[in-house]
């Protein structure tokens, strides 16, 4: 994501901050820009003021030169958890293709939540809405509750096999309903559909 306000990125830090207090092992791996011109705060001074400067990494990726299909599916395997502080999103395709590689979710309880991590088969975690703030264009947005997240992502750090599970499940959730096998006839028939209007 880009740390843009809507996507709360200083949730994840916080949050992370809690979650790897007794984790020697556990790591943030960012892959957005941390100079992005338009960024809603400076990520490399809220890292150092949370004392994570060991625990980040970011990918190399800059926001006007992102990485091929090849490369994000070799970012996305990197992951043992996809982890999306947002206070909403129109959709989420980040989110489909951390399931598409058999990576698990983690993901504010808003808006697109439900149906992409629990419906259909649970493939992640949702996390609690601590508050509701009205934003831009007067949309409603959503601030997770960190100590929940930092509680979801203990689960799954403790659990490797629930881990394996809902990546086993996110993936065949995108092979079934959101490939381009699936939704491809599905456009073709609404804008036959609409032409026929």
């Amino acid at each position: 994501a880009r740390n843009q306000p809507r996507k709360m990125l200083d949730r994840t830090f916080k949050a992370f901050a809690i979650f790897c207090k007794d984790k020697p092992d556990a790591l943030l791996l960012l892959h957005m820009d941390p100079q992005d011109p338009a960024s809603s705060f400076d990520i490399i001074n809220l890292v150092t003021r949370l004392k994570l400067n060991n625990r980040v990494r970011f990918t190399g990726m800059r926001c006007f030169d992102g990485f091929d299909y090849k490369e994000m599916n070799n970012v996305y395997n990197l992951m043992d958890v996809f982890l999306l502080t947002t206070s909403g999103e129109g959709f989420g395709v980040p989110i489909i293709e951390a399931h598409a590689c058999g990576v698990p979710t983690i993901m504010t309880d808003y808006t697109t939540a439900q149906e992409l991590i629990i419906q259909d088969g649970q493939c992640g975690e949702v996390v609690k809405v601590a508050a509701e703030i009205t934003g831009g264009w007067n949309v409603e947005r959503a601030i997770m509750d960190d100590n929940d997240c930092a509680d979801k992502l203990n689960k799954l750090y403790n659990d490797k096999e629930l881990r394996r599970k809902y990546g086993e499940v996110g993936r065949k959730k995108i092979v079934e309903k959101y490939s381009w096998d699936v939704i491809t006839p599905m456009w073709d028939k609404l804008f036959r559909e609409a032409i026929k209007i």
